[in-house]
């Protein structure tokens, strides 16, 4: 929504998630770290916005499983990170 005086218009209002207004602890702020540290780790930026299925292109489905556990707070088995790995590759040789 944008606001008018004038005749002119200005830039839109803010927007404010609900809950922002709340202060981050250190530790909240050390937890969100450790968060996106495992999703870059799993080849996943957790700042860039994509769309899926776009020309073809798939996800790969044990990154998915990466990326619930990393939301729950669990670490990621090394077993599943191969497999992240492995499927990345075949993807690459099939393009």
């Amino acid at each position: 929504m944008t606001k008018k005086q004038n005749n002119t218009v200005l830039k839109p209002l803010p927007f404010i998630a609900p809950g922002s207004e709340k202060k981050i602890t250190p530790e909240e702020m050390n937890k969100r770290k450790i968060k996106f540290e495992r999703l870059e780790k799993i080849g996943e930026k957790h700042t860039v916005i994509t769309g899926h299925d776009v020309d073809g292109e798939t996800e790969n489905p044990s990154r998915i499983k990466a990326m619930i556990l990393i939301n729950q707070d669990k670490d990621v088995p090394e077993e599943l990170l191969k497999q992240i790995e492995e499927y990345d590759k075949e993807l690459l040789k099939t393009k």
